[in-house]
């Protein structure tokens, strides 16, 4: 009998606004699960433009650094050929290698420095002759592209 009385008595307070009745309704759920989605739909694809300028960049002072070497390689010997490829390149290529690999292409009087990209985060490759002429290509394309990195395209 108490039971049912407390019952009762809660049912009333609950019809005159006196009790009140916590919860989320199935509706506030639905809502906020749409502006979290809404909010991800604009965040991931930003959020992932930002981490591909930040990996390039890294790259670009990469190349940059490895050229570095064989140019000074060639000032002091008047040739390219005669950088050590494997420490120099370890270095790199040891750093970060789920993102770009690193190689040189070179003879005694020429070189490229080329930064391969994994496809998944970045669609380009890097390169950099001993002339300091950039350029770029995307990933599994056999033709390079002559133009500044800063000209490559999202």
């Amino acid at each position: 009998m108490q039971n049912q009385t407390n019952i009762t008595n809660t049912m009333t307070l609950a019809r005159q606004g006196k009790h009140s009745v916590k919860g989320f309704t199935i509706i506030e759920m639905m809502l906020v699960i749409t502006i979290v989605g809404i909010i991800a739909a604009l965040g991931v694809p930003a959020y992932t433009g930002y981490t591909r300028h930040a990996d390039r960049a890294n790259a670009k002072s990469n190349v940059y650094e490895i050229a570095q070497v064989m140019e000074r390689a060639f000032t002091e010997d008047r040739a390219y050929n005669v950088v050590d490829l494997d420490s120099t390149l370890s270095l790199f290529n040891s750093s970060d290698p789920q993102l770009y690999t690193y190689s040189i292409n070179r003879n005694a009087t020429s070189y490229d420095v080329i930064a391969t990209a994994n496809e998944s985060r970045d669609p380009y490759d890097l390169t950099i002759d001993e002339r300091g002429s950039e350029g770029y290509r995307a990933n599994g394309a056999t033709a390079w592209t002559s133009t500044p990195w800063d000209q490559i395209p999202d």
